[in-house]
C-alpha cells in the first residue's frame, strides 16, 4: 500500500516538469520506504553514494530526466528522508528493498543509476536480478584499485559533523569537488551513521550479470578513478560497456556539472538505451558500446578521446600538500 502526496518541483535548464509524488512502500522488513516518482516512461532508479540520501542532490536531475521521457523512481534509504527501518542492513534485504520498488513504481523493469558508492548497489540489483535490471548508470565510481590513502580518508572526513568546518570543507573539495565549485553545498545532507551500513556479501563482486549493459559516466577530475582506470568496465565487459566524460567536475558530479550530466543521460533517453516495457513510452532493450554511439560523443558538455584528442588528467591540486587538512600532512 502506498499514499500520493503531490510536490512541487522547479523547472530546470529551460525544462518544466509536473512535479514529483511522494509514494510509500513496505519494505522486506516491515520498514517504510520514501519514494520519489516523477515522469512517465521507461523507469529509472537513483541510488546514491553511502551516507547521503537522493532528495535535494537529485531534484534538479530528476526533473530533467523526466522531462526527457524517463519515469524517475528515488527510494530513499533505510533511516533517510522518511524511509524508515534498521539502518545497518544487508545486501539483500536493501535488494528486496528495491524489487519491490521497481515491481509497485516501475511496471518490473528499470535502469538503476548508482552515484559513487551507490555503484555497488547498481551492480548488485543487476547481478542478482538481471530480468528486473538489464543496464545499469555507473556515475563517478571507484574501482577500489590503488585509490590515494589520503582521497580516501575524505569520505570519513567529510561526512562527519565532528570535525570542524574547514576540515570538512577542505576533504570536501581534495575529494569531491573541483576547483571553482561550492563545496560548502555537501557540508549538510550527510548520515554519518549509514557509513559502511550494509553489511554482508553481495551478489556479485563483478559488473551486474553477462548481459548487463553500462553506461559509465566519468568525472575528468575526479580523484577516486584516476585515469589509468578509466577503462575498468570496458577491460571487463569489452562492448557491454559505452564509457563517457562529463569536464568540469569531481566525484560529486551532480551539484558540479548537471548540465553534462543531463546531457548524457537526455541523449540515451532518445536512443536505445531503454529498459524496456515501462509506464508509459516504449522502446527496445540495448546500449551499445561501439565506437558508432556518436549521440553519446556529441552531446553538450561531454568529453571523450574521440572526438578530442587528448586526455584530461588528475589536476595539480590533488598531489598539493596545501590542500590537505593538518592531520594529513
Amino acid at each position: 500500500m502506498y499514499i500520493n502526496t503531490l510536490l512541487a518541483s522547479s523547472a530546470l535548464l529551460g525544462l518544466a516538469s509536473a512535479g514529483y509524488t511522494t509514494k510509500y512502500l513496505t519494505g522486506s522488513s516491515n520498514n517504510t520506504i520514501q519514494v520519489l516518482v516523477e515522469g512517465d516512461g521507461p523507469s529509472l532508479l537513483v541510488w546514491p553514494s553511502y551516507a547521503r540520501d537522493s532528495i535535494d542532490d537529485f531534484h534538479e536531475f530528476s526533473t530533467a530526466l523526466a522531462d526527457a521521457g524517463y519515469h524517475v523512481l528515488r527510494p530513499q534509504p533505510r533511516g533517510m528522508g522518511e524511509s524508515t527501518g534498521p539502518i545497518v542492513t544487508t545486501w539483500a534485504e536493501v535488494g528486496a528493498d528495491l524489487v519491490s520498488v521497481i515491481d509497485t513504481f516501475g511496471n518490473g523493469k528499470a535502469v538503476v543509476l548508482g552515484h559513487a558508492a551507490g555503484q555497488r548497489m547498481a551492480k548488485n540489483m543487476a547481478a542478482a536480478y538481471p530480468e528486473k535490471v538489464p543496464s545499469i548508470v555507473l556515475a563517478c565510481i571507484n574501482t577500489g584499485i590503488n585509490t590515494n590513502a589520503t582521497i580516501a580518508a575524505t569520505a570519513n572526513i567529510a561526512s562527519n559533523y565532528t570535525y570542524s568546518v574547514e576540515e570538512r570543507l577542505a576533504a570536501l573539495e581534495l575529494g569531491y569537488f573541483a576547483p571553482g565549485h561550492n563545496a560548502s553545498l555537501w557540508l549538510t545532507g550527510w548520515f554519518p551513521e549509514a557509513m559502511g551500513s550494509v553489511t554482508g556479501a553481495p551478489t556479485s563482486t563483478t559488473i551486474g550479470s553477462n548481459t548487463t549493459q553500462i553506461l559509465d559516466v566519468i568525472a575528468t577530475l575526479d580523484p577516486w578513478r584516476r585515469e589509468d582506470q578509466w577503462n575498468y568496465t570496458t577491460g571487463l565487459v569489452g562492448n557491454r560497456s559505452t564509457v563517457v566524460f562529463v569536464e568540469d567536475a569531481s566525484h560529486a558530479l551532480f551539484p558540479e556539472n548537471l548540465q553534462g550530466v543531463v546531457d548524457v543521460m537526455r541523449e540515451a533517453a532518445n536512443s536505445s538505451f531503454r529498459p524496456g516495457p515501462g509506464p508509459g513510452p516504449t522502446g527496445p532493450g540495448k546500449l551499445s558500446g561501439t565506437s558508432s554511439d556518436m549521440w553519446l560523443m556529441e552531446a553538450r558538455g561531454l568529453w571523450s578521446r574521440a572526438n578530442h584528442g587528448a586526455v584530461h588528467t588528475v589536476p595539480e591540486f590533488i598531489e598539493s600538500s596545501s590542500c590537505k587538512p593538518a592531520r594529513w600532512k
